[in-house]
């Protein structure tokens, strides 16, 4: 599930910023693909923040994500080339400092349990957690050292 349709970018920018920022060439044939070539950079951006708090796929976005990924798009669709004075620079690394504060769990995501399914999908706490097998136990390490 995309976190954001980009009918639901075009409602949070506006139809004619959205235009403006999508057009690119003459005849505008372009405009869809930048469109979605921005929501999907952006995406990916946002679940490597967000996959090490949450399982994924999410299968309901929470309004959170929803507005992090509409800044992120409208700076991927200034081409990322705009001074860092510029409003949507700035918007963006607000979202990006967002972004590290969900990974490092100071902002909760409001996931519920049911909300993903799967071998990673979270218990009735709304917390899951997997672990592999220990592979440097005191046995194995003793095992290591040479036989003097």
């Amino acid at each position: 599930m995309a976190l954001l349709t980009p009918e639901e970018l075009q409602s949070r920018l506006g139809a004619d910023d959205l235009a403006r920022l999508a057009h690119r060439d003459v005849t505008g044939d372009n405009d869809d693909a930048n469109i979605a070539t921005a929501l999907s950079d952006a995406e990916a951006e946002i679940l490597g923040y967000v996959r090490l708090v949450a399982p994924l796929p999410l299968t309901d976005v929470p309004d959170i994500l929803k507005r992090i990924c509409a800044v992120v798009a409208r700076y991927n669709l200034w081409r990322r080339d705009v001074p860092d004075t510029h409003p949507a620079y700035i918007s963006y690394k607000d979202a990006v400092k967002e972004l590290q504060q969900i990974a490092s769990g100071q902002i909760a995501l409001p996931i519920t349990a049911g909300n993903n399914t799967g071998a990673n999908a979270a218990s009735s706490a709304g917390f899951a957690s997997t672990s592999s097998v220990r592979t440097f136990s005191d046995a194995a390490m003793t095992a290591m050292l040479p036989a003097w």
